[in-house]
């Protein structure tokens, strides 16, 4: 299991990124946290991280110098050289991240940390003020404690910002950063990062151990697979030759085996090994991979399908084996790779087989449309008490006559869209307080953690259930709406200061969404709202009752500026604030 850090002096940013990752990547990681740069060190002294993720405006000491600190100290361990290689080598990739992020990137983001990076834009300016040309050269960064040895190689690390500015990428790049995110962040963008970075964790890992080439047949090609498999250039034909993969050069199937469960890595190639050297043929090779799945390729497809019916209902291990469509060359084995997982995906819609092919699963619907209207639906009844309704309308969405009838692709979109529309939208709404209840079902959050598509289903139903007792309970607390007039008499009070949605929730002591709903059923209107028609009531007050200029009557009314006051006036009114001092007053236009 990896070592993750997060850093961030944003409590609701890190435990929403942990939910995030750890939905997508279940047992991969484990998590610690630090709130600033220094403490992110002090970890780093006492215990090794594999990758960090870290924000840069934070207090005490900031992203970028921590990174100047973890740069130091790698080059004072001796370790610097291999990472500023390593570092070199990620440049181009943050260089390039800073650039888009620079064109404006929009979408769909991990709405908890979404929300968390607006308020953390509201707060104020990352390190370096405007026009200074490189946040990390002026000098600013606070005085370093006395400096402890890392306990281990410094971590991969991950920035993330609410700039786009490149003296901020250019500073994280100078320090070997290896990427670069802007928040709002992309949940596909994060988890391609991390992708990616576990292929050179495992790269660091094997030169850590100091290891070379093994000089058997099976450990040379599964070596080449490896490669090849990670978008390597394929081997010469010398080299594929040597290792007795000489036969990638013609037609070949591979395969995807994987244990039913998962975490049985090491008993698959052991079980599966002696059964192929059975068969008598050379043509084939095989590599285990991070995670337990056993990748074969086989010039002979027969082979690898006898293969599959031998394991088929082992006293020990259930295996299924996936086949991708026939392969020619080794520059089309990791096609042919992609193809085989993506077939493994369909044993959740068919937990009885143990062998699907690729050429099996082609033919599927590719265009079947999101039931996004029924998911939103689902999202607004949480709380409700009409639970058969919102069960209704989850068979509706995961119809299982619907789901068949498409490639994999389509639930999992539905699977991602309730995770960001449902399951997301309660912890942006009730924060902390329902984290409790999404942990007790954080499987749920992608259909690879199930062998069966009814496993995945009532699971789904059972956190429905749960978020809706939850939701109304939270809700009823609040019925007697003592708590919203408590915001109404306040806002009568300070409407004319500078008064906003925040201000007045953190007031009475409720989460920012939730009262945002609250109020609007308290109400009957928006904040926004009712906050301007208490102002607009004021100045008509003052207009009709007083000679202050309109500039004196804006200002004390709470509008920003007259110009802003003027053009909701007359948006709400239907003539400008002197016309209506006029008609009130009875007097000529002019005044």
């Amino acid at each position: 299991m990896r070592n993750l850090l997060i850093v961030d002096d944003e409590k609701n940013i890190r435990l929403g990124l942990k939910a995030m990752i750890e939905r997508q990547f279940p047992e991969r990681y484990a998590f610690r946290f630090a709130e600033n740069g220094r403490e992110a060190l002090e970890q780093l002294a006492a215990s090794p991280a594999d990758l960090m993720i870290t924000d840069i405006r934070m207090p005490v000491l900031d992203g970028l110098g921590l990174l100047e600190r973890l740069h130091a100290l790698g080059r004072g361990t001796g370790g610097g050289a291999d990472r500023a290689a390593a570092g070199a080598q990620g440049e181009s990739g943050g260089a390039d991240r800073a650039a888009a992020g620079a064109q404006g990137e929009s979408g769909r983001g991990d709405r908890a940390v979404a929300d968390a990076s607006e308020r953390e834009a509201a707060g104020g300016s990352e390190r370096g003020a405007a026009g200074s040309p490189d946040p990390a050269a002026q000098g600013k960064l606070p005085a370093s404690p006395a400096a402890r040895p890392l306990a281990g190689p410094a971590p991969l690390v991950i920035i993330l910002s609410g700039h786009d500015d490149f003296p901020y990428a250019r500073a994280a790049i100078r320090y070997q950063a290896k990427e670069y995110l802007l928040k709002p962040i992309k949940r596909e963008e994060l988890f391609e990062v991390l992708e990616r970075l576990e292929g050179e964790l495992d790269r660091r890992h094997g030169a850590a151990a100091g290891a070379a080439a093994p000089a058997d047949r099976e450990s040379r090609a599964g070596e080449l697979l490896q490669g090849m498999l990670t978008g390597e250039a394929a081997p010469e034909a010398a080299a594929l030759a040597a290792a007795g993969l000489g036969w990638l050069a013609g037609d070949y199937s591979v395969g995807v085996l994987r244990a039913a469960g998962g975490g049985e890595g090491s008993q698959l190639q052991g079980l599966v090994q002696p059964l192929l050297e059975e068969t008598g043929s050379e043509a084939w090779a095989m590599r285990q991979l991070r995670g337990g799945d056993l990748v074969l390729a086989a010039e002979d497809e027969e082979l690898l399908r006898r293969l599959g019916a031998r394991l088929d209902g082992h006293a020990l291990l259930r295996c299924r084996l996936a086949l991708s469509s026939r392969a020619t060359g080794p520059g089309q084995l990791r096609r042919a790779y992609s193809q085989a997982q993506q077939a493994q995906k369909y044993f959740l819609l068919h937990p009885g087989v143990a062998l699907l092919s690729y050429d099996s699963v082609r033919s599927l619907s590719a265009g079947c449309p999101l039931p996004e209207e029924p998911i939103r639906r689902l999202s607004n009844l949480l709380g409700t008490g009409r639970l058969p309704e919102m069960k209704k309308l989850l068979q509706g969405i995961l119809d299982i006559r619907v789901i068949g009838r498409c490639e994999i692709g389509y639930l999992e979109g539905i699977s991602r869209r309730l995770n960001e529309e449902v399951f997301d939208g309660v912890f942006r709404s009730y924060g902390e307080e329902s984290v409790d209840i999404l942990r007790l079902y954080k499987s749920a959050g992608h259909i690879e953690n199930f062998e069966r598509f009814e496993d995945y289903y009532r699971h789904v139903e059972q956190l429905l259930e749960r978020l809706d007792e939850f939701v109304g309970r939270v809700r009823g607390a609040h019925a007697d709406r003592k708590d919203m007039q408590k915001a109404v008499e306040y806002l009568q009070e300070h409407y004319a200061e500078d008064v906003n949605m925040a201000v007045v929730s953190n007031h009475i002591s409720l989460n920012y969404t939730y009262f945002s709903q609250a109020f609007k059923e308290h109400t009957g209107e928006s904040f926004s709202s009712y906050l301007r028609k208490l102002r607009l009531n004021r100045a008509k007050d003052l207009l009709s009752s007083s000679d202050l200029k309109v500039y004196e009557i804006s200002a004390q009314s709470g509008f920003d500026n007259v110009k802003h006051f003027t053009r909701v006036f007359k948006e709400a009114e239907g003539i400008t604030p002197l016309e209506f001092r006029s008609m009130r007053q009875g007097i000529g236009p002019g005044r």
